[in-house]
């Protein structure tokens, strides 16, 4: 059951980022909202969290309680560093802010893992979303750049990429990288979205070096 309620939240927040984007950038390219400031928290979209569905916390606990029991039986399974580090992302409520210190213990496994197989590709994806939540863009910013070797043709990875590298006050490398992103997806709904973003930030930096 709970693989069944991660699919149904992986793909409702990869929905809700297509619906939102169009949005989300253009109050990046006006400058407004992105980095934990005031205005749309674009972060949101890659949260890792969430709500907790129908199971209680103690039925949670088992859960997890199941899985480190595996785990130490069996050291070198990266589907269970996977499940567990799941089950500690599934304990962060974005909304609220609850749970957050989970998000540590999540990355903890989730690097675990990468580090016992590096082409665990969506795993790049489920550390993103949880450095992101937690505000740690530079080890996002690390976790992608991994995942342009190992996953070069997901879109994906460019526009995270784009997103954290520009909180990081790197203009130039989310150049890159939503120019990229545009490559692998020269249309739809986020196109355009990514255009207008990069449009006023190469017209910022050409500006800011003519000064």
């Amino acid at each position: 059951m709970l693989l069944d309620r991660r699919k149904i939240r992986k793909w409702a927040k990869w929905v809700a980022l297509g619906l939102a984007i169009v949005f989300a950038l253009s109050f990046l390219f006006l400058g407004v909202g992105y980095g934990g400031g005031a205005g749309f928290n674009i972060s949101e979209i890659f949260s890792g969290g969430g709500c907790s569905g129908n199971t209680t916390s103690e039925e949670n606990q088992t859960e997890l309680d199941t899985l480190l029991t595996a785990l130490e039986a069996d050291p070198g399974s990266t589907d269970l560093m996977v499940q567990i580090g799941d089950q500690y992302a599934l304990r962060y409520d974005p909304e609220s802010g609850a749970g957050a210190d989970n998000l540590d213990k999540a990355a903890e496994y989730y690097e675990m893992a990468l580090s016992a197989d590096a082409d665990l590709k969506e795993v790049y994806q489920k550390l993103t979303a949880v450095y992101i939540d937690g505000y740690k863009y530079e080890d996002a910013a690390r976790v992608l750049n991994k995942a342009t070797s190992v996953d070069p043709d997901n879109p994906d990875v460019y526009f995270q990429l784009g997103y954290v590298q520009r909180n990081l006050g790197r203009t130039g490398e989310a150049i890159l990288a939503w120019q990229k992103y545009l490559q692998l997806v020269p249309t739809g709904k986020t196109a355009d979205g990514i255009r207008a973003a990069l449009e006023e930030m190469t017209t910022t930096t050409t500006a800011g070096t003519s000064d």
